[in-house]
């Protein structure tokens, strides 16, 4: 069940996690859902790796996946990303070798369904990833993805404590780890600590950009 209104996703984790089954891995993942989009199949989780994970299966998913690593460290393909790492995975980019030695809590959303396909290890077409280290409680404001009002899959920022964010949108306090979810008639503004933010739209044409 989708968490209706925000809180902690540590709390979130503990209280709604389950054991989920990645297809091709070695073990399951824990992950609580934060919201979903039906008509899409757009989704937010909150998932956890244990240590040891692995899924060297060679395979894509049709949804592009932006996550923020808030503990631990993952390794994919040649992205070694660790706390306060943030990508952008496009849709089909190619996925080798997911490892969490040590595990990891991981913040996730998929823009679609997150069907898993198996392809070839010899297949390296497809888009490239995106990668760039935000750091958590001391994040500096920046644009992360999709400013351009033609750009798909909404955007994402991180902005400054005190900053006002209008909905839709889901925003992340990186000092305490507490989401909230805002609908397109809502703000919300951000704090106690600087707050990574994916709106589901683009900007708006002619607007200032939010993490300016």
């Amino acid at each position: 069940m989708a968490m209706s209104g925000g809180g902690s996703i540590i709390d979130l984790l503990g209280t709604a996690g389950r054991p989920v089954p990645m297809p091709d891995a070695n073990s399951d993942i824990r992950s609580a859902l934060l919201h979903r989009q039906p008509a899409t199949r757009a989704r937010t989780l909150i998932v956890e790796f244990p240590a040891g994970f692995c899924r060297s299966a060679c395979g894509r998913y049709p949804a592009g996946e932006e996550l923020l690593v808030l503990s631990g460290q993952l390794s994919l393909a040649d992205l070694h990303l660790t706390t306060g790492a943030w990508a952008w995975l496009p849709p089909r980019f190619v996925r080798r070798n997911l490892t969490a030695e040590h595990g990891a809590l991981v913040y996730v959303w998929f823009s679609a369904g997150n069907d898993w396909e198996r392809c070839d290890d010899g297949d390296c077409g497809g888009p490239a990833a995106r990668t760039t280290r935000v750091g958590l409680i001391s994040a500096e404001p920046r644009e992360l993805r999709g400013s351009d009002a033609s750009a798909c899959h909404g955007r994402s920022a991180v902005l400054a404590a005190g900053h006002l964010v209008a909905g839709a949108a889901e925003v992340l306090d990186l000092s305490n780890l507490a989401w909230t979810r805002i609908e397109a008639d809502e703000q919300l503004v951000c704090g106690p600590g600087p707050a990574f933010v994916r709106w589901d739209e683009p900007a708006p044409r002619n607007s200032p950009a939010d993490a300016a």
